[in-house]
C-alpha cells in the first residue's frame, strides 16, 4: 500500500506542550500512521495510509486551538520574524530605563511615582509586546491545558498586580518592574527562535531559486524557450555557458565544465561530456551542450532534496522525544510549587 506523506505549516504553537497537543489531535485522525509537530520549524510531518484533505487536517488542529496556513512558509516565517523582532525592540525601550529606575529605588534614591511609573509601562509591555503570549495562554487554558505562555502570563500578571494594588495604596510591595522584565527575557527567547527559523526558510528558499522557471527544448523545426512544468522525459534541452541546468539528465553533444557546489560542496568545477550525468539547478561555465532529460518536476534531484529538507525539520530527533515528555509536566509542577509556596508563606508569614 502506498504511503501518503504531507508537510504542512502549524500556527499558534508557542511551547512544546503546544506541539504535543496538535500531534496528538492529528493521531486521532482515521488513516494517520505517523504524525510528527516540530515546534522548531512550526511545521507537522504526516504520512498517512491514505490521502486525507485539508480540511479535515484543520479541522483536527483548530479543535484543539491552533490553525494550519496555506502561505509559504518561508513567507509565513518572515511575517512571524518582523513581528517578533518588533515585539522585542519596543519591549527593551521600556524595559530597560526601567530597570535603572528599579535599581535606583532599591539602592535608596527614591524616584517620584515609581509604583505608577510601573503600573503603566509594565502594563503597556505585558499587554500589547506580550499579547501573542496572552493569546497563546488563553488557547491553551481554553483547551483545557497548560503552556509556556500560561507560565509566563500568570507570573507577569501576579506582578503586575502588585503595582496596582500598591498604587491604590495598600501596604503590598511592588514587583511590577519584574513582571515587565519577565516577559521582556521571554520575547527575548522567540525573537533568537524566530531569527534561526528565518534563516533555515532562506536557506530552503535559495535551494527553490535555483530551479529554472524555462527550458530551452530543440525540436525537429528549430529551438524553442518553454516553461518547465512543459518539458517532458525524453525532451533534448540546450544549455548556454553561464545558464543553469534546468533539468536532469544526460550530455547527448558536446563538452563544458559544471558548478556543482550546490551538490556536493566541491567549488573546483566538474568536467562534462557525452554521456555524463548533470544535475538541474548547477551551473553550466564554459561551453555550450545539449542534454536529455530523464527526470522531471518531483522526481527531480533538488526537487527531492527541498522536500528532504521539509521532512527532516517537521520529524523529532529521538532526545527530543524524551524532552516533550518532561516538559509535558514542566509547567503544571511549576505552577502547583508556586502555590503551595505561596499558600505556606501567607499563613507562616508572621513566624
Amino acid at each position: 500500500m502506498s504511503e501518503n506523506k504531507k508537510s504542512l505549516s502549524v500556527t499558534g504553537m508557542t511551547c512544546i506542550t503546544c506541539a504535543n497537543t496538535v500531534e496528538n489531535s492529528l493521531k486521532k485522525i482515521e488513516g494517520v500512521k505517523f504524525a510528527s509537530v516540530n515546534l522548531a520549524t512550526e511545521s507537522v510531518f504526516l504520512i498517512s495510509e491514505k490521502d486525507i484533505s485539508l480540511e479535515k487536517l484543520k479541522k483536527a488542529v483548530e479543535e484543539v486551538g491552533y490553525g494550519i496556513s496555506t502561505e509559504p512558509a518561508e513567507d509565513l516565517e518572515k511575517k512571524r520574524y518582523n513581528l517578533a523582532r518588533k515585539n522585542l525592540i519596543f519591549s527593551w525601550i521600556i524595559t530597560f530605563p526601567l530597570s535603572v529606575l528599579m535599581i535606583f529605588n532599591m539602592i535608596g534614591y527614591t524616584v517620584p511615582y515609581f509604583v505608577l511609573i510601573e503600573l503603566i509601562f509594565g502594563g503597556i509591555v505585558i499587554f500589547y509586546s506580550g499579547r501573542e503570549t496572552i493569546k497563546g495562554a488563553w488557547i491553551a487554558l481554553t483547551h483545557f491545558h497548560t503552556n509556556m505562555d500560561t507560565l509566563i502570563f500568570i507570573g507577569s500578571l501576579a506582578c503586575w498586580i502588585t503595582a496596582l494594588l500598591s498604587s491604590l495604596g495598600l501596604s503590598i510591595i511592588s514587583f511590577g518592574t519584574i513582571g515587565t522584565m519577565i516577559v521582556t527575557i521571554h520575547l527575548t527567547g522567540r525573537f533568537i527562535e524566530s531569527h534561526l527559523r528565518d534563516k533555515a526558510a532562506k536557506e530552503i528558499k535559495a535551494l527553490i531559486k535555483l530551479q529554472a522557471k524555462e527550458a530551452r527544448v530543440i525540436f525537429s523545426d528549430g529551438e524553442s524557450t518553454i516553461p518547465i512544468e512543459a518539458v517532458k522525459v525524453g525532451f533534448l534541452v540546450l544549455v548556454k555557458p553561464g545558464e543553469r541546468i534546468p533539468v536532469d539528465g544526460k550530455v547527448e553533444e558536446g563538452v563544458s565544465s559544471v558548478d556543482e557546489s550546490m551538490i556536493t560542496g566541491e567549488s573546483l568545477p566538474v568536467s562534462k561530456n557525452k554521456g555524463s550525468k548533470v544535475t538541474g539547478g548547477s551551473l553550466n561555465l564554459t561551453g555550450t551542450f545539449k542534454v536529455r532529460v530523464n527526470k522531471i518536476g518531483e522526481e527531480s534531484f533538488l526537487s527531492q532534496m527541498i522536500d528532504l529538507i521539509k521532512e527532516a525539520q517537521g520529524t523529532k530527533i529521538p532526545i527530543q522525544a524524551i524532552a516533550d515528555r518532561i516538559t509535558l509536566w514542566f509547567v503544571p509542577t511549576i505552577i502547583t510549587l508556586a502555590l503551595v509556596s505561596g499558600i505556606i508563606w501567607y499563613f507562616q508569614f508572621n513566624e
